[in-house]
């Protein structure tokens, strides 16, 4: 029995695993131009918007209140994480508004910050991808009157990514 369980145990590892379903109550958006997927609760949201592009999906709830956008974009700056969060919070501090800096973070492929203005917060997540030079970023809007929705949708709302897709030349 043991040599049972330890067998099934280890096909995952050796590439061999049942296809992963979404729980009956997610939705999922694909983005085949950025090779990323975000599931979503599926009676959560009452707005999508998809770009004309290609880019991404914009999710809205609550008559636009709560907010969430998962956007891919080549990177033909070379930026880094910190790069790109530095331009956004710069863009940010522009308008005007008052931008408190919540938290801040990036590495060499991840990068988030949390700031507060006006009656928002907002969680501005990128992910790098350098196997095709592009990066996914995943913007959160809530209202700052309740903090704890933005702990709540980024841990419903979940960005897996994919392998890009290669051409072979004959």
């Amino acid at each position: 029995m043991f040599l049972i369980n330890l067998l099934i145990a280890l096909l995952p590892v050796f590439g061999w695993s049942q296809p992963a379903e979404l729980p009956a109550d997610q939705e999922e958006y694909c983005n085949e131009r950025f090779n990323f997927c975000m599931t979503y609760p599926e009676d959560y949201f009452t707005e999508s918007i998809f770009s004309d592009n290609g880019d991404g999906v914009t999710l809205r709830a609550q008559n636009g209140r709560i907010e969430v956008s998962a956007l891919g974009a080549y990177n033909v700056m070379s930026w880094t994480p910190e790069d790109l969060i530095n331009s956004y919070f710069k863009v940010m501090k522009e308008k005007p508004m008052e931008v408190e800096l919540l938290e801040l973070y990036s590495d060499s492929f991840t990068g988030w910050v949390k700031m507060q203005y006006n009656h928002e917060i907002q969680a501005f997540h990128v992910y790098m991808h350098p196997e095709d030079n592009s990066y996914t970023t995943t913007i959160f809007t809530v209202p700052a009157s309740s903090p704890e929705l933005l702990e709540q949708l980024t841990n419903s709302v979940q960005v897996s990514f994919t392998q890009p897709s290669v051409a072979i030349n004959k």
